[in-house]
């Protein structure tokens, strides 16, 4: 969403880094306007960061990345490669291991994948399957109250 608010532009290094910077403050800016959380916040502004430390906004290196924005970076990549690429998915993730991904998250996505969560990911019934392992002390449903929230972080964004 924020790429359509936001496109990153071609141009220098430097123009590049400052326009995803700004990007990803304003997805952060949105997450706690819409009330998430501050992990929420710093996940978002860390996702485009690479473990190699090439990533943007902020070259980020290794285990500075905060690990939910690698375990989201990782997910992340291997739902477009699956798009892409189908059951070669997994090499693509596994060529990127230790670049763009975290090795040790990597491995464990690889074993996962060759465990058939990639089959699993495209069943019929992930929906109702995936609500079903949720808590149900975590289970909210959301009131006008929060629905507000969100519009208007969404109307702010937008106007930004």
């Amino acid at each position: 969403m924020m790429q359509r608010l936001m496109p990153l532009p071609r141009g220098t290094e430097d123009e590049r880094r400052a326009a995803e910077h700004l990007r990803v403050r304003r997805g952060a800016q949105f997450a706690q306007r819409a009330g998430f959380g501050p992990e929420v916040a710093v996940t978002v502004m860390a996702l485009h960061e690479r473990w190699d430390g090439r990533g943007l906004p902020m070259g980020l290196t290794g285990e500075a990345i905060p690990i939910f924005a690698r375990i989201v970076a990782i997910a992340d990549g291997l739902d477009l490669a699956v798009a892409r690429e189908g059951r070669l998915a997994a090499a693509t993730v596994h060529a990127r291991s230790g670049t763009w991904y975290d090795p040790e998250i990597t491995s464990i996505m690889l074993a996962l994948c060759a465990n058939g969560l990639l089959r699993e990911l495209q069943a019929d019934e992930l929906e109702s399957a995936t609500r079903d392992l949720e808590p149900s002390w975590l289970v909210r449903l959301a009131s006008a109250d929060d629905g507000d929230r969100v519009r208007n972080a969404l109307t702010v964004a937008g106007a930004a």
